[in-house]
């Protein structure tokens, strides 16, 4: 049994992420979150993948779209609330507003 004097805390730090979100038949991405703050492109930004492909937008898969961060929680939250993707819990939404909350309580940006 592990003691409470043995126990060490630790701090998460995000440093850049990289959310991909793929399209399931075709592979490729729908569209991705990106903020990689050691990289050419240093703020947070989303690339719209092949959905753009055929709309007329003024814009491909390389445009660099200003997103301010996005916690992962969030994101998450969208694909199962927007994008109709099906949880693996029933209880998921206060899982996630309970671990999103932890996250805000203790992030730096």
């Amino acid at each position: 049994m592990v003691e409470q004097k043995d126990l060490i805390e630790y701090t998460v730090r995000t440093e850049s992420y990289v959310y991909e979100v793929l399209d399931l038949v075709t592979k490729k991405d729908v569209f991705c979150f990106h903020w990689e703050p050691h990289s050419k492109v240093k703020y947070p930004h989303l690339h719209l993948g092949f959905a753009t492909k055929g709309h007329g937008l003024p814009l491909d898969n390389k445009a660099h779209i200003l997103s301010g961060r996005v916690a992962l929680e969030d994101l998450v939250t969208f694909l199962i609330s927007d994008m109709g993707v099906k949880p693996l819990k029933d209880n998921w939404a206060g899982i996630l507003a309970a671990e999103r909350q932890k996250f805000m309580s203790t992030k730096t940006w």
